[in-house]
């Protein structure tokens, strides 16, 4: 599976650099704190969010004037926060000891936006992400109990949806501001079939981009 997305990584790149000879390719870098959480797991976990902060790159294919097709890397760190109950030796509770499931996903985007004419322009966006799972563990705040790693599956497809504004500062540089939520399609399941999470992101993105 690793094999398949650097494979997949490879051919967008290719693919990108034989548009970078076009005036129609842009290129960008941008930075995104988002709320980060999960949905559709067990309700008797109680997991609550947390934020957290996503950085990436994009290049923008210019179909036209109004229409983009962009892909990209991005780092995201998704998960949740809870709680467990500590007990003693009688059996009852004394505390609870919050942990963090913090999963840390390289996601490669891949998505069309629609964004109107002028100076400032108006957008939305829709695709979606394969994300692959590059590092997970169960932080724990406390010392009641040691952090561990958890062992989830590597990869995630994800629903992108966002919209904002852009700024044309002049013909090289645009300046963006918007909201963008990645929903997971795809379940994060343990090894050994005891959890299972969906992740979903949202936050506002700042974007910087470079017309070539």
């Amino acid at each position: 599976m690793l094999r398949t997305i650097l494979i997949t990584v490879i051919f967008v790149f290719f693919t990108l650099n034989v548009f970078c000879q076009s005036s129609s390719l842009r290129v960008g870098i941008g930075i995104k704190p988002i709320v980060s959480s999960v949905h559709d797991t067990d309700p008797d976990l109680n997991l609550d969010p947390f934020y957290a902060l996503s950085l990436g790159a994009a290049v923008d294919y210019k179909l036209s004037n109004k229409l983009l097709l962009s892909s990209g890397l991005e780092y995201e760190k998704k998960g949740a926060r809870g709680e467990t109950l500590i007990f003693n030796d009688q059996g009852f509770s004394t505390g609870a000891s919050p942990y963090r499931f913090n999963l840390n996903f390289l996601q490669l985007p891949l998505y069309a936006t629609y964004r109107s004419n002028g100076k400032f322009k108006f957008f939305i966006s829709l695709g979606c992400n394969l994300g692959y799972l590059f590092n997970q563990e169960l932080a724990h705040d406390d010392n009641a109990f040691p952090d561990s790693e958890t062992n989830f599956n590597e990869f995630e497809l994800s629903l992108l949806l966002g919209g904002g504004i852009e700024f044309s500062y002049n013909e090289r540089f645009d300046l963006s501001l918007g909201l963008r939520n990645n929903r997971a399609l795809t379940e994060l399941e343990s090894e050994n079939g005891f959890l299972h999470l969906k992740t979903d992101t949202f936050g506002a993105i700042l974007g910087l981009h470079y017309n070539l």
